[in-house]
């Protein structure tokens, strides 16, 4: 049996908005180096090497 709690354990309070903080995560995800890219990559590289 699972039970779901939809609340942080820790509550995070934003001050200012942080623009390098921003870019850092932005960069993570679909940036030149980003998760999205790498897998990209990976599925095609499959595709040429089953011909």
């Amino acid at each position: 049996m699972f039970y779901h709690v939809q609340s942080l354990i820790n509550p995070i309070v934003a001050d200012e908005p942080d623009p390098s903080a921003a870019n850092a995560l932005q960069e993570g995800l679909g940036g030149q180096f980003g998760e999205m890219r790498t897998m990209m990559q990976f599925l095609f590289q499959s595709f040429n090497f089953r011909g």
